[in-house]
């Protein structure tokens, strides 16, 4: 199985572009009608936290499952085709993979893997969005059959 959130390539520039537009639009308006100085601050910091949201939340994320190996990959997007920063690889064979967790939450979904490496216990955590539920619903048959297939 192969699993790619290719939408959130697309999504997350206009969604940063958006939010600084609005910020630079608001920023204008302020200097010319003086607002007060409390509403500054609170637009400022809501608009810092989309920002670090987006930043945070939104990530590119593979899956796949073809070979006799479990692959993930996890980066980030802004800027990503410039640098590669912020990126989880991990590569398993099927068999080592002890069990595993997708978890949803309001903007995006948190996948929580355990697996064996090394004769010790490792967890890792991918974070992912803008994949829908007849995928996630894939994702955890193809990591289920993998958990009994060992």
């Amino acid at each position: 199985m192969h699993l790619e959130n290719h939408r959130v390539k697309k999504v997350v520039p206009v969604l940063y572009i958006l939010v600084l537009l609005f910020g630079a639009i608001y920023y204008f308006f302020s200097e010319i009608y003086d607002f007060s100085i409390g509403f500054d601050l609170a637009t400022s910091l809501f608009l810092l936290s989309i920002l670090i949201l987006i930043h945070k939340y939104f990530l590119f994320f593979k899956y796949d499952s073809g070979s006799n190996a479990l692959i993930f990959k996890n980066s980030g997007l802004f800027l990503s085709n410039v640098l590669e920063y912020r990126t989880k690889n991990l590569s398993i064979e099927k068999g080592k993979l002890i069990k595993f967790k997708v978890t949803s939450f309001l903007i995006g979904y948190k996948l929580r893997l355990t697996y064996k490496q090394n004769f010790q216990l490792q967890t890792k955590t991918f974070l992912f969005s803008f994949v829908n539920k007849k995928r996630i619903r894939d994702l955890k048959y193809s990591l289920t059959k993998a958990l009994e297939n060992k």
